[in-house]
């Protein structure tokens, strides 16, 4: 008859040959060794208790519960007795797409190439000169560089890997140098700049201009005043900075100087580059070119004819007798016609007045016209008695006296 104890032994033998196999890395820390110790104590203990009459009854739950104590234990000891991850990563920064000496402000992309044959690698972290600059954890390992002329100078840019057993490792140091050209101070953009009018505009015609600026002041900006030719001009206290205006006429002809000055909410304040604007709105310049001034006897129409230029273009051209507008031409042949009589008599001053398209005007020197269809009147006397014979030679001085309603004789004829 077999016993208890020899059916206790066969089982766990039994299910060690089964399970055993699911546990090879116990036979390296001789954990099997390990676990018929412990079946031992646990049988020692339970094989009184099996032998007393009292027991018999419940020495099948007992050995259910010896059965379930060993698969427990059989697996903790599996766990506990994983192999150990001591081998640290590989780790080297990708120098195939970097430049040993960069000129110009630019972002560089520093890639590095971790492996780890283990527990698989968890982080990799650049470092500057020795100081941390990014960590990144994804599986393409990179860190952007900005870099401007401030970071003029050699940088020794290193990588280091970490796996999820905490091991860890460097890579080979890798230089980069940084060799950007300096700007002059004056080439640097100030904070605020004018954005209307735009540098070296010309103003031609009559008009409102609108005076706008923008700031890039990293402080609040309390106000910011413009200034023509150095003289305050104008304050704007709100953005967008476009609430001055400059009303433009032919008074303001010439060159100027327009500038911005920024405040900020501490008093500091900051100058715009200067923006040069020149006035040209010059007027017309208009001549009568025919006839000159001169005078008629009979009636007659004769054309008057002007000349006239401008820098944006002529209008119109308005011509006026004794200061009276008379006629009107707008196109660039610019003549009026006069037709006369005898009844028109005396002295007539003409002019012509140009426009240009902006309203611009100016008036030519008058040429005078003088109609006179009167006769002028004229009596002759001698120094010799007219009643008497001539009966001698001698020299008679024969005078003639004359008028005439235009004032003017030109000749006398005898």
């Amino acid at each position: 008859m077999i016993d208890s104890a020899t059916i206790c032994k066969k089982t766990f033998t039994l299910y060690w040959i089964e399970n055993a196999p699911i546990f090879p890395h116990l036979e390296s820390y001789n954990m099997k060794s390990t676990l018929l110790f412990l079946v031992s104590v646990f049988w020692a203990h339970l094989l009184p208790f099996h032998r007393s009459s009292s027991s018999k009854r419940s020495f099948a739950n007992q050995l259910i519960i010896i059965i379930a104590t060993i698969i427990i234990l059989s697996l903790s000891f599996s766990t506990l007795a994983a192999p150990l991850d001591v081998k640290a990563p590989t780790v080297q920064i990708d120098s195939r797409k970097l430049s040993t000496t960069y000129t110009s402000a630019q972002s560089i992309t520093i890639n590095a190439l971790a492996r780890d044959s283990g527990s698989g690698v968890s982080k990799v972290e650049f470092s500057k000169n020795n100081i941390l600059y990014c960590t990144d954890t994804t599986i393409d390992y990179s860190c952007v560089w900005s870099i401007t002329s401030a970071d003029n100078g050699t940088h020794t840019w290193k990588a280091k890997a970490y796996d999820f057993a905490g091991n860890s490792a460097f890579s080979a140091d890798v230089q980069l140098i940084i060799d950007i050209p300096l700007l002059p101070a004056s080439v640097e953009p100030p904070p605020v700049a004018i954005t209307n009018p735009v540098n070296n505009t010309s103003i031609k015609t009559s008009q409102q201009v609108t005076i706008a600026a923008e700031e890039y002041l990293s402080q609040t900006v309390s106000k910011i005043e413009f200034y023509k030719n150095n003289a305050l001009f104008c304050t704007d206290i709100s953005a967008p900075y476009n609430n001055c205006t400059w009303n433009v006429t032919s008074l303001d002809n010439g060159n100027y100087s327009l500038l911005a000055k920024a405040y900020d909410i501490n008093g500091k304040t900051y100058d715009s580059a200067p923006v040069n604007v020149s006035v040209q709105i010059w007027p017309p310049t208009v001549s009568i070119t025919n006839p000159t001034s001169g005078s008629y006897n009979a009636a007659q129409t004769i054309t008057i004819s002007a000349e006239a230029t401008d820098n944006i273009g002529v209008n119109k051209v308005e011509f006026y007798k004794n200061n009276v507008l008379y006629c009107t031409d707008m196109t660039s042949s610019y003549s009026c016609a006069w037709s006369f009589t005898c009844a028109d008599q005396g002295n007539h001053k003409w002019e012509a007045k140009a426009y240009d398209n902006d309203g611009n005007s100016s008036t030519s020197t008058p040429v005078n016209l003088i109609i006179d269809c009167t006769s002028p009147i004229i009596s002759i006397s001698s120094s010799y008695p007219t009643t008497n014979s001539i009966t001698s030679a001698q020299t008679i001085t024969i005078n003639a006296t004359d008028s005439d309603n235009s004032g003017v004789v030109t000749k006398v004829d005898f």
